[in-house]
């Protein structure tokens, strides 16, 4: 996620349309489809695991002169079908998304408590799914990296649970999981909180914080051909786009009506959100790969780039415009049902004051901490339309949380600006450095994920030797995947954690880790 989708993860849920509210809906569609959450665990066995529900009484705010004694119900599921005494304990942090009791039946997760008789739980992230310190806007500013950390923390210092006959204290070692932002957790959770996690798996996650985030919009391009389009594909759809750009940036106002008219958009009310809708569709075949987007009953990729129209090396611009616009009016309709009225509620860009929900979560986390700004590139030509800009994203910040103010948690005072605060996230978890700083973190991420290019991809000396890097031929969170638990860059990756379990449970010493680049 994303902005994000996210991530997520997200994930997180994660969205990855350019337009931080209507992005966040596509996403939601595409990571279900993607990860079958809950319809494609990692076997018919556990498929039949039993998976208790629960709440923990979670401190509202942990920090600052406002800090008080009030607690809010987080919600967080257990799976404890495979523990034994002295197996390894997972917990897996939610991100922007609700936790359901199938995300604990499958994925690499799920395969190393299996092998180890393993205890994993699934904590929800604060201000998502059941798990809502606050129903008014107002409250948002509890809702930052810190506070979402501190509970992780608190949850496993103060909770003890049951696990058949057996009680696992609180206070206990754990590893920290996620996958999208709840990645970023794992890693930081790891960083922050060394005595109660010993170590992370970071999958897809973009601990790097930055505002405009043109290598998102790089990455489809050039991921358009890796998936099943190609380079003619790629071609068109920058022309198409350059077309549409000329009208809207340099068109009087009839002609911009009529282009909207043209992609059956009449009803979108600013250019940079129909020009968002317009030209980023593909991206989430490109994040979740070919199969978790579908227009007309095929794949969106086949969609777009079986197009003759938009392939041709002959025809002009404006006719790969007019190719663009059936492929995109077609496509919309299709995702809303036919309901334009649901289309334009999604695609115009909202005023605040919000109504509280997941999207409008993520959204404060994007306009106030991370960026993530899923603009166009600046100085080439791109499939992303130019009037994605990080104005463009500022401004939709403001729309959406008119009348909901920044509190500084520390002191409960207001501050002004709804601009992402990425300098400070940065400098508290030190971006793509965060290697350098800590150990025990498995930093995986799909090649083609565009995602990827705000990870963790490199090391050097000895922090290499101390956590592991690997790039996989694959997709955004794709470890999480049930359809994917016979890969075997999946059997690979838990190869490393076997290296550490041993180490950790004393049955060798020392441990090697290497960075990675497998198929």
């Amino acid at each position: 996620m994303k902005l994000l989708s996210a991530l997520l993860f997200a994930v997180a849920a994660s969205s990855v349309q350019a337009n931080i509210f209507s992005d966040r809906l596509l996403a939601e569609k595409s990571r279900a489809i993607h990860l079958k959450l809950d319809t494609k665990p990692s076997s018919l066995a556990s498929a039949q695991e039993v998976v208790t529900e629960h709440f923990f009484n979670q401190t509202v705010n942990h920090f600052g002169e406002v800090k008080g004694n009030e607690t809010y119900p987080q919600y967080y599921v257990v799976n404890a079908n495979h523990y034994k005494p002295g197996g390894p304990l997972v917990l897996d942090l939610g991100g922007e998304w609700t936790v359901t009791p199938g995300s604990e039946r499958q994925g690499l997760q799920h395969d190393f408590i299996a092998k180890y008789n393993g205890l994993l739980v699934g904590l929800e992230h604060r201000f998502y799914g059941q798990s809502y310190p606050s129903q008014d806007p107002k409250d948002l500013w509890l809702l930052t990296v810190e506070q979402a950390l501190a509970d992780a923390n608190n949850f496993v210092k103060t909770q003890d649970f049951k696990a058949g006959n057996v009680t696992v204290k609180a206070g206990s070692k754990w590893v920290a999981w996620g996958g999208s932002y709840s990645a970023n957790l794992a890693a930081w959770a790891r960083l922050k909180y060394p005595q109660s996690f010993w170590a992370a798996h970071a999958a897809s996650g973009p601990v790097y914080a930055k505002m405009d985030f043109q290598e998102y919009a790089y990455s489809v391009d050039v991921g358009i051909p890796q998936i099943g389009g190609s380079q003619a594909c790629v071609a068109g759809l920058k022309q198409a786009t350059a077309a549409l750009d000329k009208i809207l940036l340099k068109g009087n106002k009839k002609q911009i009506k009529d282009l909207q008219a043209l992609f059956s958009l009449s009803g979108v009310k600013y250019p940079s959100d129909f020009a968002s809708w317009s030209t980023t569709f593909l991206a989430s075949s490109i994040q979740y790969g070919p199969k978790s987007s579908l227009v007309n009953n095929q794949l969106a990729i086949d969609y777009y780039c079986n197009n003759s129209v938009i392939t041709s090396s002959k025809l002009s611009a404006n006719d790969k415009l007019h190719a663009l616009a059936s492929i995109v009016g077609n496509a919309t309709l299709e995702y809303f049902g036919g309901d334009m009225e649901a289309a334009y509620s999604t695609i115009n860009t909202p005023v605040g004051p919000p109504t509280m929900s997941e999207t409008t979560s993520w959204l404060w986390q994007v306009c106030t901490e991370f960026g993530y700004w899923q603009i166009s590139l600046p100085y080439a030509p791109s499939t992303y339309s130019k009037l994605l800009t990080d104005p463009y994203f500022s401004w939709q910040c403001k729309q959406i949380f008119k009348g909901v103010k920044v509190i500084d948690p520390n002191t409960g005072r207001a501050v002004d600006s709804h601009r992402p605060n990425t300098d400070k996230i940065n400098k508290n978890y030190f971006g793509t450095d965060i290697i350098k700083h800590t150990d025990h973190i498995v930093f995986a991420n799909g090649q083609i994920d565009p995602w990827h290019t705000l990870s963790v991809l490199k090391g050097t000396g000895e922090s290499i030797k101390k956590n592991v890097v690997v790039q996989h031929f694959g997709y955004h969170c794709d470890e999480f995947s049930g359809s994917q638990s016979q890969a075997a860059w999946r059997g690979q990756l838990l190869a490393f954690w076997d290296k550490w379990w041993a180490e950790f449970k004393g049955k060798q010493g020392g441990y090697q880790a290497r960075a990675a680049r497998i198929r």
